[in-house]
């Protein structure tokens, strides 16, 4: 799941255990129906009873410990004709093959190592290799690492997998490596606590001044979702321009200009630590990447990452940039500069004696902090669970065995809209791989709060970071090439990554490198797993990009 499609999932898990805002969360959803104009249905059917949700849940516990691998190979083994659940010897000799493979990780330095056994990488392994006479000298190996988004794991790119694989045809032998993160899908989930969460405050308050906010979020003409130009109903919303104030609120008359307005003391509090605690998040991600490289024997891998796995695909490239060829970023998370980023260099001026209020009049740009986002579609719910460290999937246990209920009627509607899953079978089958992974419980469920703030933005930017960068460091990072890819329809802000690749150039003009190759796509008929919606135009602009 992407990072907002999560944080939207929050908010409704919330409303089957609180009672006013279920009322309120039904009656947003009559209003926008009065509006709605003609819905397509999904073309594939799914089962989302409670027999059904039963069954899987039933099945998930009474297999709690290797579940999970169970349900991605069976999903895998129907939508892969050459997948094997393990690496086998009688395979090695095909021109392709694909199976699941855990990498341990070297244990980390810590005091605490009685979970050591937990520090491991699942990843799905699709290869081609060429076939030469044995006289002949092996072709070199591509290989290419696809990082997933918050929620997610590896299988969500079953499909990319057979597209890459079979349409490289300027590589001989490629490996492709799709990764859980650590703590994600079927790789390691150990027990991390964090030193700075004690010493950190989770949020800053703002206020906001000159701007009235709209009340709901969905558009009132056609029923679409704006945090995510969707409906219930399987349609894009296609109204979003004609309903902007309900994202960022519009100017009130006569108020004067709109602005964000900050208390000095809350903000000297607030950046207390908080650096640390982002590159400790961080830095779980990043060195169990590079770990996992260091295992396998890999000198340089090309890269794709999607939402969260993209942002931690850019500081893995800030701290390893030799490491990394090629980098395809899917709508990465974290790039929009906002009230909420730690390294805004105004607040790097205040003292603990400071006091009084700043003042940022409010943008329509990413790339300046008096940008939004998406701040007034976000409840105070919403924020408090987020502050308090409370995942969607803590709700989805809670569920029990109507947990799958919820999860396909939240999931199968979306994951069909696009008409790329005409299969009953297949949609079936991810559902109850995405409910395995889904339902134990992992640090990383919340790891993404000390990264985020609640609005669901970076505390320490994309944008930030890439201004931030070391000499050496922007001279091999700027000579790379990038290409930022968003679906249409996608909620992430397309802004960002043109944001981005000015803010490459910039750095790359200021030093000694000459930029490498800076390419911006948008995906026809895709949200935000674009990958997913619209296989076909995603994998054709990565194979091209990555000279494949």
């Amino acid at each position: 799941m992407a990072l907002m499609t999560t944080a939207t999932a929050t908010a409704t898990a919330l409303t089957i255990v609180i009672g006013r805002e279920t009322i309120a969360q039904a009656a947003i959803g009559c209003r926008a129906r009065r509006y709605a104009t003609a819905k397509k249905k999904p073309s594939v059917s799914y089962d989302s009873g409670i027999l059904n949700s039963f069954k899987i849940w039933y099945r998930e516990m009474s297999n709690y410990d290797d579940g999970d691998a169970f349900a991605q190979d069976q999903f895998l083994s129907y939508v892969l004709p050459y997948y094997r659940p393990k690496e086998l010897v009688e395979d090695k000799d095909r021109a392709m093959r694909a199976f699941s493979v855990k990498t341990p990780l070297r244990k980390r330095e810590e005091p605490d190592l009685s979970d050591s056994n937990q520090w491991y990488l699942n990843e799905i392994r699709v290869e081609k290799r060429e076939t030469r006479g044995t006289s002949e000298k092996p072709a070199e190996t591509k290989h290419l690492v696809m990082l997933h988004g918050y929620g997610a794991s590896s299988g969500w790119f079953y499909k990319n997998y057979k597209g890459i694989i079979e349409g490289s045809k300027r590589v001989g032998n490629l490996s492709i490596h799709g990764l859980d993160m650590i703590g994600f899908g079927l790789s390691g989930r150990p027990n991390v606590r964090f030193a700075h969460d004690a010493d950190t405050k989770p949020s800053l308050e703002i206020e906001t001044q000159g701007i009235r906010w709209g009340r709901y979020a969905v558009c009132l003409k056609c029923g679409g979702h704006l945090d995510g130009k969707h409906s219930t109903g399987g349609h894009w919303c296609s109204c979003a321009a004609e309903e902007e104030d309900l994202r960022r609120g519009v100017a009130a008359g006569g108020g004067g200009p709109a602005s964000v307005v900050v208390k000095k003391e809350d903000v000297y509090e607030y950046v207390q630590n908080q650096r640390a605690l982002v590159a400790e998040a961080e830095d779980v991600y990043v060195e169990s990447l590079e770990r996992w490289r260091a295992a396998n024997g890999i000198e340089q891998f090309d890269l794709v990452a999607h939402s969260l796995g993209g942002y931690l695909a850019v500081c893995y490239v800030l701290r390893y940039p030799g490491r990394v060829g090629r980098v395809v970023l899917a709508s990465p998370g974290g790039v929009e500069r906002t009230p909420f980023a730690v390294s805004n260099p105004d607040y790097a001026r205040l003292g603990p004696h400071d006091r009084g209020t700043l003042r940022m009049p409010v943008s329509n740009r990413v790339d300046e902090y008096g940008f939004l986002g998406r701040y007034g579609l976000t409840g105070s719910v919403f924020r408090l669970l987020w502050r308090m460290r409370v995942s969607v999937f803590t709700f989805l246990r809670w569920l029990g065995p109507l947990g799958p209920s919820v999860l396909i009627g939240r999931n199968a509607a979306k994951l069909a809209r696009s008409g790329n899953i005409q299969d009953s079978r297949e949609l079936a089958l991810f559902l109850r791989y995405v409910y395995s992974c889904c339902v134990r419980a992992s640090f990383s469920e919340t790891s993404i709060m000390r990264i985020f703030d609640a609005t669901v933005v970076g505390k320490v930017p994309v944008l930030d970071k890439i201004r931030d960068m070391a000499p050496a460091t922007a001279a091999h990072v700027c000579a790379k090439d990038f290409l930022w890819i968003y679906g249409e329809h996608d909620f992430m802000y397309r802004a960002c990554g043109r944001a981005a690749i000015e803010e490459l150039r910039r750095r790359a003009h200021a030093g000694p490198s000459t930029p490498g190759e800076y390419r911006f796509r948008t995906v026809a008929n895709a949200g935000h797993n674009m990958y997913l919606d619209n296989d076909g135009a995603f994998d054709r602009e990565v194979i091209d990009f990555l000279r494949y």
